[in-house]
């Protein structure tokens, strides 16, 4: 017993570093257990709160030096390789301009929020945070400590993606954490108690009002047969990845399309970059695969990674998307959008325009298909402005060891969002079909099936036009709107309530 005591004691007095310390293990722990989807979702839920619990118990005037050290260790950790192997150092700018953009919401609420602070003062950390990924979003940059993602697999919670999008996940995941604190502090009060029971109340009725809708969501629609293969970039004759010769890349096409056919696909859908090409025999390789698709009556989307050598394009590449009809005719055109800053500047020819939506026949119906490529789907106000009436949503990728276990996540949030079903293509990395509300038809590594393999799936066609996606862009303005707010309007009573409290504390202690 009073080794327990000393214990309790110990804990108590060294209470802020075990805040942070616990911060920083759910802040980088997540990919060793991304098959457990409890902690996986939990740990988006802990990390801000015991960062944002540090920074309120700590009477160091360094804390928030702290914070920010130990917020870069943890991004550092968990997203190490996440741009590829090849760009480690990129990676580090990109966590280190991460980690100073995701600091700023604690410090600033540790200028507002303090122990005698009104409830309303628990809006700054969240509405910041949220304003902090909204910015990132805007200039194009990943933002990585986005909240949203992680609760994937929560499917209850998910649902609100549907109403509310990535941010507003986010923000009320930030906000628990903030009134978690409030509550703490004001504990020996009734507002604090009650603002507890109130919260936790809100969160329980907004998980079973979202198992109400993921469970009972009905599909009552004809599916589509869909074949997903990856690119033929390993030379089996060498056993290793290099740009392949023309005849080897019209020979692994030729191979996956007869593949397809033969086990009854509607549609064949490639992996990000599935061939590399020289630009001076792209309409070679192009009217090749438009006769195949004739031939095998069978639209495909194809993706080409193309090499300028005749330097029109200021020697950059090309990477698109093309899909072509069941008569052999190109259907739409897509160039990748987006790309990420640092490690791709200048390095690709950027394409413009909406995201295209074809009506196309496959097998005996008509469906609205839509598609992007890989790092353009990471984007909730991109992929928003897709037509509302498409049916079932493409995005080839090509992820590796690191991103794999939060990628697909982000991608399969923005199809409840959009209330489209997902085909997500991967190579060496995790591909995701889904329905509207985020109900896995398959999560899997296709490249395991072997080079030149397709997969078939039935992909559900049934849709649903979202809250979120006819007025998410307004909603998304709520956040930068009461952040303005607090630093046009807030700041003054923020010092204010500080200096009080100093005050009080030395006249405490002087007594």
């Amino acid at each position: 017993m009073e080794k327990l005591k000393r214990f309790g004691t110990f804990l108590i007095k060294y209470k802020p570093v075990f805040m942070v310390i616990l911060g920083c293990f759910f802040l980088l722990s997540p990919p060793f257990y991304a098959d457990c989807k409890f902690l996986y979702a939990l740990s988006a839920w802990l990390w801000p709160f015991f960062f944002l619990y540090y920074t309120h118990c700590s009477q160091k005037t360094y804390s928030q030096a702290i914070v920010f050290i130990f917020l870069t260790i943890g991004l550092c950790f968990r997203f190490s390789g996440v741009l590829g192997s090849d760009l480690e150092g990129a990676t580090g700018l990109l966590i280190v301009f991460a980690s100073c953009v995701f600091w700023v919401p604690f410090a600033w609420d540790s200028a507002y929020c303090n122990r005698i602070s009104s409830f309303i003062y628990t809006l700054v950390f969240p509405a910041i945070y949220c304003t902090m990924n909204f910015i990132l979003s805007a200039c194009n940059v990943i933002p990585i400590c986005n909240l949203a993602y992680a609760q994937y697999d929560n499917k209850p919670l998910l649902q609100l993606a549907s109403v509310i999008g990535e941010y507003g996940i986010t923000f009320l995941i930030t906000w628990t954490a903030s009134i978690a604190v409030f509550v703490i502090d004001h504990w020996d009060k009734p507002r604090g108690k009650r603002a507890g029971i109130i919260a936790l109340s809100v969160l329980v009725l907004l998980h079973i009002g979202g198992a109400i809708r993921y469970n009972s969501w009905d599909e009552n629609s004809s599916n589509v047969k869909i074949a997903q293969t990856i690119g033929p970039k390993l030379d089996l004759d060498k056993n290793e990845m290099q740009v392949l010769s023309f005849e080897q890349n019209m020979a692994a096409f030729e191979q996956n399309v007869i593949g397809a056919f033969e086990k009854g696909a509607e549609l064949l859908v490639f992996s990000e970059k599935a061939f590399t090409i020289d630009d001076l025999d792209e309409e070679h390789f192009m009217d090749e695969v438009k006769e195949m698709a004739r031939k095998f009556s069978l639209p495909i989307l194809l993706t080409l990674e193309v090499a300028d050598l005749d330097n029109d394009q200021g020697g950059r590449w090309t990477n698109k998307a093309v899909l072509i009809n069941k008569y052999g005719n190109v259907a739409a055109e897509y160039l990748r959008h987006n790309a990420i800053p640092v490690a791709e500047s200048n390095s690709w020819v950027l394409g413009e325009g909406p995201i295209p939506m074809v009506r196309l026949a496959v097998g005996d119906s008509v469906y609205n298909v839509s598609f992007v490529i890989c790092y353009d789907g990471n984007f909730s106000d991109f992929i928003r402005d897709m037509n509302p009436e498409t049916h079932i949503y493409l995005n080839p990728s090509w992820d590796w060891k690191s991103i794999n276990d939060f990628h697909y996540r982000m991608i399969g949030v923005r199809s409840v969002e959009k209330g489209v079903n997902l085909v997500m293509t991967t190579n060496d990395g995790i591909s995701l079909v889904s329905n509207p509300v985020g109900k896995e038809i398959m999560r899997d590594r296709i490249d395991k099936a072997g080079l030149n393999q397709v997969t078939l799936l039935d992909v559900p066609t049934k849709n649903v036009q979202t809250i979120y996606s006819k007025i998410g862009g307004i909603l998304n303005l709520i956040y930068p709107l009461i952040s303005m707010v607090f630093i046009v309007f807030g700041e003054r009573r923020g010092w204010r309530r500080k200096m009080r409290l100093k005050r009080i504390n030395k006249m405490r202690t002087a007594q």
